[in-house]
């Protein structure tokens, strides 16, 4: 009976797969010049026509005939060397794909005079880049830098889905027809961050902004249009920001550190589908002041969102509106800081934290899945009979409470603080886990509900009145521990 030879099927495993992996190795082949300027000439090179596997090199000690390289077909090379030891020059009239990167030394030259050139890979321009006025430059790789010691200025610049580009000099596309189209993203860089210069630009992707200004990583000179689905990030982590109000975004986010501020009313955010118009948080401060970031009403949809960690603020009647849906992360805050009367919309919180001024009031339910905190001001819930439900502990630095029929619900799953300068009318206990625990005197006029957990008093007193009413205080639901 044979046995099964498995270690010579495991021998010939590895043998073809180290051979695919050298046929698909990358070689290079360099320019010699001694025929013709035919790029498609195989003669002109040392190794053959570049390929989607052969680098392509002009201007090492090869080249030694008498003729520039120029693509007057659909080519390919996996990247693009020119310049070194001999001044060289490539000619593009037609079509060159790159499927890496792109190095011009100081004494190459890439005249692209028509046509289109797609890199895959990072762009550097050490020499000289020169734009034909139907020239294209595309850029449809993963993670691609465009830089080097020169400034490249493009005709027409594409940058295709899935691609980041990022800075590491100055750009201009103001060439004969000075367009940029955005699918992507275009990073300008962090320290330093560059700029970038076009005549104009259709944006469908994402701009990033990590200036103090949108104006000083971009300089768009002609027509600038935002389109449905783009967004503009205000991304900074080294300065604070202010948000170009002259811009009508479709997404606005809001990353990085640092303060993001209005200055002025922002246009009504893009609303032509139910799916744009944007406002996401996802770290720093957005400081609306007292100005509007309202989405437009011709659909109902979009969202504003603020993201664990991060902040937003307002000092004004302001927040923003006609959004179908507003998301806070638990550990979000929101600040309402006027120096007069504000209105607090009914929202499920993260934190949230009144102060300044006047009256903070509110005609709707507010959950704080965190911390509410009242530093100054009044927060009044009028008449009406609404419940403010609080996670995490409810602090009052300064301020005072206002109205006459709200309940304060203590709903959270571990200790909660209750640290108060007025009295709560009504007070519901209905905990998951932890005790409700006072560091100051509390007082409670009307009512107080336990459905399930524990109010432990300290040091401290529960005072109610005699009209006063305790329901549902059992051995399974909660009581008072402590001083009542």
């Amino acid at each position: 009976m044979n046995k099964p030879n498995y270690p010579s099927k495991l021998l010939l495993t590895l043998l073809v797969s180290l051979s695919l992996q050298f046929s698909f190795a990358q070689t290079s082949t360099s320019w010699t010049g001694l025929i013709d300027s035919s790029w498609s000439n195989s003669s002109n090179w040392t190794n053959g026509i570049p390929s989607t596997t052969k680098n392509a090199v002009i201007g090492d000690n090869h080249f030694t005939g008498a003729f520039s390289p120029a693509v007057t077909g659909v080519n390919y090379c996996y990247s693009l060397t020119i310049g070194g030891s001999v001044s060289s020059e490539v000619k593009i009239y037609r079509e060159l794909r790159i499927l890496s990167n792109v190095l011009l030394n100081n004494n190459g030259t890439l005249n692209h005079i028509s046509g289109t050139i797609q890199v895959k890979g990072n762009w550097s321009n050490n020499g000289s880049y020169i734009s034909g006025s139907t020239s294209t430059v595309c850029m449809n790789g993963g993670v691609q830098d465009v830089g080097g010691a020169s400034t490249t200025n493009f005709n027409r610049l594409t940058i295709l889905t899935g691609t980041t580009m990022t800075l590491s000099n100055d750009l201009n596309i103001t060439g004969t027809i000075g367009y940029l189209t955005l699918y992507g993203t275009i990073n300008p860089g962090v320290s330093p961050s560059y700029k970038l210069t076009c005549n104009s630009a259709r944006i469908y992707g994402k701009l990033i902004v990590n200036k103090s200004t949108f104006n000083e990583n971009y300089n768009f000179i002609g027509s600038l249009i935002i389109w449905s689905g783009s967004i503009v990030d205000y991304a900074s982590t080294t300065t604070d920001q202010i948000i170009n109000p002259a811009i009508t975004y479709s997404t606005l986010m809001i990353s990085g550190s640092g303060v993001k501020s209005l200055t002025s009313n922002l246009p009504t955010i893009y609303s032509r589908y139910s799916s744009e118009g944007n406002i996401i948080v996802t770290g720093g401060t957005f400081d609306m002041a007292s100005y509007t970031a309202n989405r437009g009403t011709t659909t109902t949809g979009g969202s504003i969102s603020v993201s664990n960690g991060a902040t937003l603020k307002m000092s004004g009647n302001n927040f923003p509106s006609n959004y179908q849906t507003a998301s806070f992360g638990t550990s979000s805050l929101v600040d309402y800081y006027g120096s007069s009367s504000q209105t607090v919309s009914g929202q499920t919180y993260g934190n949230l934290t009144l102060e300044g001024g006047g009256t903070k009031s509110t005609a709707s339910n507010i959950s704080v899945a965190g911390d509410f905190t009242i530093q100054s001001g009044t927060f009044s819930t009028s008449t009406l009979a609404l419940d403010i439900a609080i996670g995490g502990s409810f602090i009052m630095n300064g301020g005072s409470l206002s109205g006459s029929n709200a309940t304060y619900k203590m709903n959270g799953s571990s200790n909660q603080s209750l640290n108060l300068l007025s009295s709560l009318v009504n007070l519901t206990v209905n905990k998951t886990g932890g005790k409700v625990v006072l560091t100051s005197d509390v007082t409670v006029t009307n009512g107080i509900q336990f459905i399930k957990g524990i109010i432990q008093t300290d040091n401290n007193d529960l005072i109610v009145h005699t009209t006063t009413t305790i329901t549902g205080a059992g051995e399974n639901t909660g009581w008072v521990y402590g001083n009542l």
